[in-house]
């Protein structure tokens, strides 16, 4: 039996070693714009999230303590069973070498800091909304 959870739900995945940023993207996404928020604080902690819970969006940070996001991009692009989880990457990296690596990694979108809330919530509703209309 999978633990993959319903389909119809509408859950996001932040993962950033900063509380404070996931607290700024929780208070966001799941106060105000209703999503079920997970959070990660490190890349081999969001692995083993994204593989449990399967959410609908993920927004990763680039730079972590033990794997970088690129890493746990990359990860997820080659397993066929979270290969299609939209991705969102947030760095303050900002030249364009990184945009165009994170892109070839498999990223969908790439967000750089400081946050711009309107624009990440424009994002995860996007993503949302493809996947409803797909289901």
């Amino acid at each position: 039996m999978s633990s993959f959870k319903d389909i119809n739900s509408n859950s996001v995945l932040i993962v950033d070693d900063e509380i404070s940023t996931r607290a700024i993207l929780k208070a966001r996404l799941g106060q105000k714009e209703g999503y079920d928020i997970l959070e990660a604080a490190n890349g081999t902690e969001a692995l083993e999230k994204i593989f449990e819970n399967q959410p609908d969006v993920v927004i990763l940070d680039w730079k972590m303590p033990d794997l970088t996001g690129i890493e746990v991009l990359k990860e997820l692009r080659q397993n066929e069973e979270t290969h299609d989880i939209p991705v969102i990457m947030l760095t303050s990296k900002k030249l364009v070498s990184d945009v165009e690596e994170a892109f070839e990694s498999g990223a969908l979108a790439f967000i750089a800091k400081p946050l711009d809330l309107q624009q990440i919530s424009q994002k995860v509703g996007f993503y949302i909304n493809q996947k409803q209309e797909s289901s």
